[in-house]
């Protein structure tokens, strides 16, 4: 009986409209941040370069991409991976991981406070994902001023500008992941390029304060209509 229904990305606007025909539906990218607080934060001492990963393991639609990256580490032997994220398909994706001498996982990190010193100690942060609404942690990673590379799947692409504010991969394709990392630990130019593009954006559209005038002005409007 809702009045309007308000899905987080283009992507599950789709699916709203698709599986609930009739209702009134408005995209509203409530995944907000506060940029003041996502600051840089020293502390964690990481082996470089390196490719961060902050992600749960709870559902396997998403787990399951993880496994591309053995793939990519086998490219890379020089470059550490270290994994944040924990859920109950660890079992079936840390022990295949754990096997590359170059890589960590490091269970769930206390948040916000460690997950700030891991983007700040990270060079390139990746999100290996078959399922993504939006995408929180990418958000996180550009206020961070870290590079981005992410799966080109679900709400992603709306915070991911392929070339401008980061990179999209396909599903499963580690020569692209390889040929990306490789780029972005080797030209700073165009890390300092893709990252100040992204935090700008960040700011723009998703900080609390533009997210809360926008949810205002979808009431407003909202409750004319109804009245």
């Amino acid at each position: 009986n809702a009045s309007v229904i308000l899905p987080i990305s283009k992507y599950l606007e789709n699916v709203v409209r698709k599986n609930i025909p009739g209702k009134k539906v408005v995209l509203f990218p409530a995944d907000g941040r506060d940029p003041s607080e996502w600051n840089q934060i020293s502390g964690m001492s990481l082996k470089h370069p390196c490719v961060g990963l902050v992600q749960g393991l709870n559902i396997w639609g998403k787990t399951r991409e993880l496994n591309t990256l053995q793939d990519v580490m086998r490219k890379l032997p020089n470059v550490t991976f270290y994994l944040a994220g924990d859920g109950i398909y660890r079992d079936k994706i840390i022990p295949k991981l754990k096997k590359f001498e170059n890589f960590v996982w490091m269970g769930n990190l206390e948040y916000p406070n460690e997950v700030k010193k891991f983007f700040s100690s990270i060079d390139v942060y990746l999100l290996l994902s078959g399922l993504e609404g939006l995408g929180q942690s990418v958000i996180e990673s550009m206020l961070m001023k870290k590079p981005v590379i992410a799966s080109n799947i679900g709400g992603i692409p709306e915070i991911v500008i392929d070339g401008e504010t980061g990179f999209l991969v396909n599903l499963g394709d580690s020569n692209q992941i390889v040929h990306l990392i490789n780029d972005l630990l080797s030209k700073p130019d165009l890390v300092k390029k893709i990252t100040t593009k992204a935090e700008e954006n960040v700011k723009m559209n998703y900080s609390w304060e533009s997210i809360a005038k926008k949810f205002l002005e979808i009431l407003e409007k909202t409750y004319k209509e109804s009245n």
